[in-house]
């Protein structure tokens, strides 16, 4: 049996791919990220409560989007997308933090980074992210930079993965 995805989490089990007992919540419910959705359509979501300006209590659903992914290297692209969906709860509590400051705060974050020879993440770097908040940069840079994937075949591997970011109200 082997797990793959962050370090210290053992959230995908590559020989059946199933989700590991992990990724489950308290309550049993498999992550939203973690459901092996596909698609850069898809979106993810969490609730979020901010307080208005008038005081009233509003429930906020932030929204993830998967958007264009680049990958130099002999690493399936397909595999990339799969491991990073399953840490979107990751990506998505950097959000909500930047949503604390600035509850309108939307915009791309896109993140190049290299996957070393023994599937690790060596390097992370912003590639022209257009969220104005560079906590949340930062702290998706960080995400980024805790994942591990298969080893790829024939040496390192360099990816520039971009995720869309806005509030909405439900």
């Amino acid at each position: 049996m082997a797990f793959i995805g962050c370090k210290g989490h053992a959230a995908y089990e590559a020989d059946s791919g199933q989700v590991a007992p992990s990724s489950r919540s308290p309550s049993g419910n498999v992550d939203a990220a973690a459901d092996g959705g596909s698609g850069p359509q898809e979106s993810f979501r969490s609730d979020y409560r901010g307080i208005a300006a008038a005081g009233e209590l509003h429930v906020r659903s932030p929204r993830l989007r998967e958007g264009e992914i680049s990958v130099n290297g002999h690493l399936p692209p397909e595999n990339i997308k799969k491991i990073v969906r399953l840490h979107f709860r990751h990506f998505r509590l950097c959000y909500e933090d930047g949503l604390r400051d600035n509850p309108n705060l939307r915009g791309k974050v896109i993140v190049k980074f290299i996957i070393d020879q023994s599937g690790a993440v060596s390097t992370t770097a912003d590639d022209d992210s257009d969220i104005p908040d560079q906590n949340v940069v930062q702290c998706v840079e960080r995400e980024f930079g805790n994942l591990s994937f298969p080893q790829p075949k024939g040496g390192m591997v360099t990816v520039v993965y971009s995720i869309s970011m806005s509030p909405s109200v439900d």
